[in-house]
């Protein structure tokens, strides 16, 4: 599962981690890391200097 479809269904769709987690085949801590993970990635995207 790509770091975008992640964040999109957890902070724009408004899914659970779990409802993520089974939408992508992962376990629920998974994608909490992934989430995490994904939304670091965007931050530093955002304050590239």
């Amino acid at each position: 599962p790509s770091q975008r479809q992640i964040v999109v269904m957890k902070d724009v769709e408004g899914y659970s981690h779990a409802e993520v987690a089974k939408a992508q085949n992962i376990s629920v801590g998974a994608s909490k890391v992934r989430l995490h993970r994904a939304r670091a990635a965007l931050r530093d995207l955002v304050n590239r200097d």
